[in-house]
């Protein structure tokens, strides 16, 4: 098990710089990774991303609700030169930028009434009474991290 007085060192140990799109090599992890092809590591006693297990040891915690993204494109990169901190809406947005969309829309407008029908089947499936996965398709929004953009919505929603 790695612990934190050696995970530098490990991260370090396993892997290996390649050529990418910004003027500075991506540092790739070549171990374990997520099926989104992340690198991944056992960290403080369970599997975590390896940019974000890099960014809270080399630059510190980020905040809850934050995500690190990557400037890089590269899934399993970690070098913190090509990480940042950002929303699920900023890095939403990088992705239609850098054109890195699938078939279909990853972003979408959502309506007031879809975003308090959210809200609910959220607090409904949080507390139990529903599993969340019926939200995607009731809502007609398809995409990775629905539960991120349900936050977001929720915490920037006027609509109490």
């Amino acid at each position: 098990m790695i612990d934190r007085t050696n995970i530098k060192q490990h991260l370090l140990r396993y892997s290996v710089l390649e050529e990418g799109p910004l003027p500075t090599r991506c540092l790739v992890w070549t171990l374990a990774s997520h099926p989104e092809a992340y690198g991944s590591v056992t960290y403080k006693d369970r599997s975590q991303p390896v940019h974000r297990v890099a960014w809270q040891e080399f630059v510190g915690p980020f905040p809850k609700g934050r995500l690190i993204c990557h400037k890089c494109d590269n899934p399993p990169c970690w070098r913190i030169e090509h990480l940042y901190c950002g929303t699920y809406a900023t890095n939403m947005q990088d992705m239609i930028d850098r054109g890195r969309t699938h078939k279909g829309l990853f972003w979408a407008r959502l309506s007031k009434e879809q975003v308090l029908k959210i809200r609910r089947m959220t607090h409904e499936a949080r507390s139990g009474a529903k599993y969340f996965e019926p939200v995607r398709p009731e809502v007609h929004l398809d995409c990775p991290g629905i539960d991120e953009l349900v936050n977001e919505l929720i915490a920037e929603a006027t609509i109490f």
